[in-house]
């Protein structure tokens, strides 16, 4: 019998897993990059208040769920566990390089800041997948 994918599953191991890559993005932004935000802040670079923060962090809990899917839908080739999370969390991690390296080649942050916000996003997108992994279970077909 073969496995249907367990869309609550997804849904619940999604929300959790963008919770945690929220976490990552904090540590990352506010703890290790504090003194170089304030010192592109005091230059103008960066604006002394960010905006729609909210949305930000909600857009990031929200992106869990697909890295839930990809998991979901990797693990039927690759295998449940650690090691599908792994790919899952890279490949979906290697996405952000793109992004990091407009970071730097457009804005006046310095290396450090576009540098951290790929090494975040690396990082977060391999823990949502174990976190989306740990809690996925798939549905038995009836």
């Amino acid at each position: 019998m073969e496995n249907k994918i367990n869309l609550n599953r997804v849904l619940l191991g999604g929300l959790v897993a963008g919770i945690v890559m929220d976490f990552v993005g904090a540590i990352v932004h506010m703890a290790i990059l504090k003194s170089y935000y304030l010192y592109f802040r005091g230059m103008g670079s960066v604006l002394n208040q960010p905006r729609l923060m909210a949305v930000q962090i909600l857009l990031t809990v929200l992106s869990g769920i697909p890295v839930a899917f990809l998991y979901a839908f990797a693990r039927k080739q690759i295998g449940p566990g650690p090691k599908c999370a792994v790919i899952v969390g890279c490949l979906v991690g290697l996405m952000s390089a793109p992004y990091a390296m407009a970071e730097y080649s457009y804005y006046n942050m310095g290396r450090m800041i576009p540098a951290m916000t790929f090494v975040d996003y690396f990082v977060a997108a391999i823990a949502g997948a174990f976190i989306a992994g740990m809690i996925y279970k798939d549905k038995a077909a009836a």
